[in-house]
């Protein structure tokens, strides 16, 4: 218990000690240790964000204030990454899994003859996950994509297209289907209680 206790308290000298370096950084939110976090200056987090150990967070510095932001109330996972170079949103509310991948670029292999890693990446497009959704453990979801109000993206779903409000996004490449559709058809939530 005084374990569990200790690492709390060392989670919150963390955040307060690196929480001036970002754009913003709302009341109680919390990234816990460790993180790696490159240009902090060009992402904002909002207020009761929670952030898993051992995320990678990478923001563009550009002179329009952030490319990354994270709304209140949004909850992430260990081992989470994002890429922002333009622009990612997640609104408020949202809840994001453990090894969830996000970024609004890839890289670029066009060049057969030349390492896809000397080769930098492509042109920039905005991601967005919209208000209360819920994306599973091990998703990636891909440049330009935006992904619903209270849309759910399965467990190690590759999203390549942009998903309804209310949908659910399964597979790979994932397909989409109402979520009261889905929650029809589905033994495990037959005669659930919400």
């Amino acid at each position: 218990m005084w374990i569990q206790k200790l690492y709390a308290l060392a989670n919150i000298i963390y955040s307060n000690f690196i929480k001036t370096k970002f754009f913003k950084f709302g009341n109680h939110s919390r990234i816990n240790f460790p993180a790696t976090i490159y240009n902090p200056g060009a992402v904002e987090i909002g207020n009761h964000v929670r952030i898993g150990e051992h995320a990678m967070i990478n923001g563009y510095i550009n002179n329009n204030g952030p490319n990354l932001i994270i709304g209140d109330g949004t909850s992430i996972g260990r081992f989470f990454q994002v890429n922002s170079y333009l622009k990612v949103e997640i609104k408020e509310n949202v809840l994001i899994a453990d090894r969830v991948f996000i970024s609004d670029v890839d890289h670029q292999f066009r060049n057969p003859e030349i390492a896809i890693i000397k080769q930098g990446v492509t042109e920039p497009k905005p991601t967005v996950i919209k208000q209360g959704a819920w994306i599973g453990i091990g998703a990636v979801i891909t440049p330009g994509v935006s992904i619903g109000k209270n849309a759910v993206v399965g467990a190690n779903a590759v999203v390549t297209k942009d998903v309804p409000d209310n949908h659910i996004a399964l597979g790979v490449p994932s397909r989409m289907k109402p979520i009261k559709e889905f929650t029809k058809t589905n033994p495990l939530n037959k005669g659930a209680q919400h």
